[in-house]
C-alpha cells in the first residue's frame, strides 16, 4: 500500500523479465496500473498504462474524462502523442476520440495540422453514423447529461470555426464564421 520508485534500469529489467516469462500478464496490469494512477491523480500515467494494455475502451473512457480539461490549460501535446497511439481501426469508430484529437491539434496553431484537423473531423462525422453510439454523454466539470450526438456535431461546428477564425487574414465570410459559432453553442 505504498509507492516505490524503482530505478528505471532496474525496472526496464523487471518488465523485460515479465515480458520473457508471462507475457499474458502485461495488459491486465497495465490495466491494473492505470486504475491506481488514476484514482492517485496521476492521468497522464493513467492514460499511458491503458494504451499500453490496449484496451481501447478504458483508453475511451479516461480521455473522455481528462482530455479536454487538459488540452485547454496548455497539454495539447500529450494528448496528440496518446492520440496517435491509438489504432486507426478504432478510432474510426470513436467520434468522442476524433474530437478530442481534433481540439488538440487545432489549439497547436499550427497550420500545417489543419488537414488532419479536417481528417479527424471528417472521420468523427461518419463514426456518428453508426448505431451502436451512445444516447447520451456526460460532460463538463458538472458532468451534464447531454445528447452523445449533438455533443459531437457542436464541437465539430466550433472546431471549424476556429479554424475559419484562425484564417484572420485571408479572405473569409464572416457569416459563416457566425452560423457555425452560434450552431455549435445552440448543439
Amino acid at each position: 500500500r505504498h509507492w516505490y520508485r524503482y530505478h528505471h534500469l532496474f525496472s526496464d529489467m523487471l518488465r523485460h523479465s515479465l515480458q520473457r516469462t508471462s507475457p499474458d500478464l502485461m495488459p491486465a496490469l497495465h490495466r491494473k496500473a492505470s486504475q491506481w494512477f488514476e484514482a492517485s491523480d496521476f492521468i497522464p500515467e493513467a492514460v499511458q498504462h491503458a494504451l499500453d494494455s490496449q484496451d481501447w475502451r478504458l483508453v475511451n473512457d479516461l480521455l473522455d474524462q481528462y482530455a479536454l480539461p487538459m488540452i485547454f490549460p496548455g497539454y495539447g501535446r500529450l494528448v496528440i502523442d496518446w492520440c496517435r497511439q491509438i489504432p486507426r481501426s478504432y478510432l474510426e469508430k470513436a467520434p468522442d476520440i476524433c474530437i478530442h484529437f481534433a481540439w488538440a491539434l487545432v489549439l497547436t496553431f499550427r497550420e500545417d495540422y489543419m488537414e488532419m484537423v479536417e481528417e479527424y473531423l471528417r472521420m468523427a462525422e461518419r463514426a456518428l453514423q453508426r448505431t451502436d453510439l451512445p444516447a447520451f454523454a456526460q460532460v463538463g466539470e458538472g458532468k451534464a447529461i447531454v445528447p452523445f450526438k449533438d455533443w459531437i456535431n457542436g464541437h465539430i461546428c466550433v472546431i471549424r470555426s476556429q479554424i475559419l477564425l484562425g484564417q484572420l487574414f485571408k479572405n473569409i465570410d464572416p457569416q459563416e464564421e457566425i452560423a457555425l459559432s452560434r450552431k455549435g453553442l445552440e448543439l
